[in-house]
């Protein structure tokens, strides 16, 4: 197939590319949130990009049914808002949908550069800039370069959380990034090979340090799912594993502190472990009173200290730990959807679930990544971590294979026969 110019305007494909690192790497330096600066930058950028991609004309056809489960899940938690939700509480509703939608509608409006490969290639180098610079920011907060750029919080002990105010966070996001740069190192073979190790090295080390275990567990998950695919698409190429043996030499100083980290778990002194046992017995409380339809999307914070203090004042409840501070979320994002939204809201999350395509590309191990971090924590509100996986998830839609990919629209089971002969037509692109 004859090779296409471009339609998208440079200025435009250069807005929507920068905007990616600005809504992942942006932050204040009064709030340990850094959240609001995220969502004001992707407020901008869904602007000026839906406007550029309403005029184009982008056909959202493909990449909308995707998404549509999640604008459902919007829809319905506003609607059962009127009904379960006092009206001064509403508010909360109101914001959480905002933020969600936001989200929605600016990876959606990335869809004008994901149709043609130069755009997708675009993105793709924003996703693995973006993990590069957060993970330098990391490592200089850590060593004392960056120190002074990050605010420093009373009560607020943790020496690296780079770009997202927590550690946890931190250790999530280079997760999901991991698989990005293993497949750099070994499918293709380039020159680079050796700033690949180092930036393998650099994540490896901040996943260690971070001392998040269900960051450790996300990225074994990511990493195994990254391995098989590159197997799965080695065609007639020669993978070099040899390579990843010179990150894995990071584990070596580190590795007695990881085991020591994993052999406290759920013990006397397992802060981060013991209190989420008494947030999920909260949790699933919660559920038990409200299973239908949940207590309203954004009010988990709201009822969360009565159902805090029914496990704690409940026979047994005292083989808890005592928690002094109230949690806003559950620690569990299909806990939390499942409290606020009840059996429906997990009805839509198997929906949604259901429609990703079942293809095998790159991006699936970052999706995973996300989905598992998320099982154990609160991710899902972090702006940067679900607008990557959306990317991600968009992009797993839209290519095939490898970096050569084909053009795939996700389409019923009766366009199948049209979609590839579709894909075999711009395998050449």
């Amino acid at each position: 197939m004859s090779r296409e110019t471009s339609r998208i305007h440079p200025v435009t494909s250069w807005f929507a590319y920068l905007s990616m690192y600005g809504i992942i790497l942006v932050f204040c330096y009064w709030s340990p949130t850094f959240s609001e600066p995220k969502m004001m930058v992707m407020a901008v950028s869904a602007i000026v990009l839906l406007a550029v991609s309403l005029r184009s004309g982008v056909q959202w056809c493909g990449p909308f049914r995707v998404l549509l489960p999640w604008f459902v899940l919007l829809g319905y938690g506003l609607a059962v808002s009127v009904f379960v939700v006092d009206g001064p509480r509403r508010i909360e509703t109101l914001v959480t949908v905002f933020q969600g939608g936001l989200i929605l509608l600016v990876a959606l409006s990335m869809c004008r550069f994901m149709e043609e490969k130069k755009g997708r290639e675009k993105l793709y180098a924003g996703l693995i800039g973006a993990g590069v610079l957060v993970g330098f920011f990391a490592m200089g907060q850590e060593q004392g370069w960056l120190a002074p750029l990050f605010p420093v919080f009373d009560h607020y002990d943790q020496s690296m959380y780079s770009v997202f105010g927590n550690e946890d966070l931190l250790g999530g996001y280079m997760a999901m990034v991991l698989p990005l740069f293993l497949f750099e190192l070994l499918y293709p073979i380039k020159r680079f090979n050796i700033i690949w190790v180092l930036l393998i090295g650099l994540c490896l080390y901040l996943l260690i340090a971070c001392s998040s275990r269900s960051a450790w567990l996300a990225a074994s998950c990511s990493v195994a799912y990254s391995i098989y695919f590159v197997v799965l698409k080695r065609e007639e190429k020669k993978i070099h594993w040899g390579w990843l043996l010179f990150p894995l030499i990071v584990l070596v100083p580190m590795g007695t502190r990881v085991f020591t980290r994993i052999s406290e778990t759920f013990g006397a002194g397992d802060v981060g472990g013991n209190l989420r046992i008494l947030f999920y017995d909260a949790t699933l409380r919660m559920i038990g009173d409200h299973p239908f339809f949940g207590v309203g999307m954004g009010q988990y914070a709201y009822h969360s200290p009565a159902y805090t203090g029914a496990a704690l004042w409940a026979p047994g409840g005292m083989q808890h730990v005592y928690n002094h501070v109230d949690t806003i979320h559950a620690h569990s994002d299909v806990l939390e959807l499942a409290a606020e939204t009840g059996v429906v809201g997990l009805l839509i999350l198997l929906w949604a679930l259901w429609r990703i395509p079942r293809k095998a590309t790159l991006f699936m191990g970052c999706l995973i990544g996300f989905a598992v971090f998320s099982l154990l924590n609160p991710v899902a509100h972090s702006p940067a971590h679900a607008y990557t996986a959306v990317v991600c998830l968009l992009l797993h839609c839209y290519v095939g294979r490898g970096k050569e990919e084909s053009y795939r629209r996700v389409a019923n089971k009766d366009r199948r026969l049209k979609e590839k002969q579709e894909r075999l037509a711009h395998w050449n692109e």
